[in-house]
């Protein structure tokens, strides 16, 4: 059986980083292909022979459509896997008008949840998601928040739905890496807590609220933020009215999220809203503790005050006191430690693949 995942870009997100997985799980398949509908940069790179782009930067068109058409018919593909709105609705065209024969399976990451895209987008999204149920053949959730509200908003059957968490490389992610990319080593030796923040620089991550619970402690501790995003100056702000400057750093964007772990003594997922959550399991590969907000996603993956710790959205001050409890109580941070090395083996690539293979392999 041969497979083509369809996504807009491999610019970088959780949904690419799930593609990243799965491929380089299993590099030596040549029966598997990635088609990406356009360039863009910073892009991740995806160790595995069949990567494909096309030629464009075009966000919003229908040009890749005659050459992806042929592209199935020379590759001889059987299964359409398609992540994103735009692969969606491109997915769905190729299977209407050009090739009936693909199974199509749409994959969910995210943008479901309301607020993960701008409304007319978002309406459109639902949209495709309806008129195109009968030519789906399988939908996949990446948690159950997820199916539900594909259920609630697309009114989708639910049999046509399978859970498939997201996965972590248990080689990639693993509290035995080495700490040698440029930006982390100055803090390889800090000898001081470090609380640290991965992820972009918008409004639904909450970075703006570690940022404030930072404030709050009562105890030296310093943040390391690890991502880029449109907020960077409201935040960089924020933190000189605080006067934060010498405990909070900005790194930017690292390839080498890995070793960024390593440093932390506790990571903060203050998420508005996350559909999974791949940095929790990413983290507690590493040895890592975490603290993430109680919504939907990481609170799938956490068991408060077994495997994590879950706090309220928005709220500094309920984040800084379970800062101040995994700071305090040193017991409790390796209880945790040890419990989210043993739930992450849930979350192998191997099972990920499995579960995937099924699915396309189903009646």
């Amino acid at each position: 059986m041969k497979v083509l995942h369809l996504i807009d870009s491999l610019g970088l997100g959780g949904a690419q980083i799930v593609i990243k997985n799965l491929f380089e799980g299993q590099s030596e398949n040549k029966s598997i292909h990635v088609y990406a509908l356009r360039e863009i940069e910073p892009h991740i790179e995806i160790c595995h022979q069949n990567i494909h782009v096309y030629p464009s930067s075009a966000k919003y068109s229908f040009a890749p459509l005659s050459t992806l058409s042929q592209f199935i018919e020379e590759q001889k593909i059987d299964v359409l896997h398609c992540h994103l709105f735009r692969s969606q609705t491109t997915g769905w065209i190729l299977k209407k008008f050009y090739q009936p024969h693909l199974k199509l399976i749409f994959h969910e990451h995210g943008p479901i949840f309301r607020n993960f895209a701008p409304w007319i987008i978002d309406q459109m999204l639902v949209l495709v998601l309806k008129i195109s149920r009968k030519d789906v053949f399988r939908y996949i959730a990446i948690s159950n928040a997820t199916q539900q509200r594909l259920l609630e908003r697309a009114k989708l059957q639910p049999e046509k739905i399978k859970i498939v968490s997201n996965a972590v490389n248990l080689q990639k992610y693993s509290p035995t890496n080495q700490v040698t990319h440029p930006k982390l080593i100055p803090f390889a030796k800090y000898g001081k807590f470090t609380i640290g923040y991965v992820g972009r620089l918008s409004t639904v991550k909450g970075c703006r609220y570690l940022i404030e619970a930072m404030s709050l402690l009562t105890f030296e501790a310093h943040l390391l933020i690890i991502g880029d995003g449109e907020l960077f100056d409201e935040l960089n702000t924020l933190v000189q009215t605080l006067n934060l400057e010498d405990r909070v750093h900005f790194l930017g964007y690292i390839d080498t999220p890995e070793q960024a772990y390593l440093l932390f003594n506790v990571l903060v997922v203050p998420s508005l809203k996350e559909a999974f959550g791949n940095i929790v399991i990413e983290a507690q590969s590493c040895g890592t503790p975490v603290i993430a907000t109680a919504v939907a996603g990481p609170s799938e993956i956490i068991t408060h005050k077994k495997n994590g710790l879950l706090c309220q959205t928005q709220s500094p001050k309920d984040l800084a006191s379970k800062i101040t409890l995994i700071y305090n109580d040193k017991t409790l941070q390796q209880q945790i430690v040890h419990s989210g090395l043993s739930n992450i083996k849930t979350y192998s690539i191997e099972n990920f693949i499995k579960n995937i293979n099924k699915i396309y392999n189903s009646n």
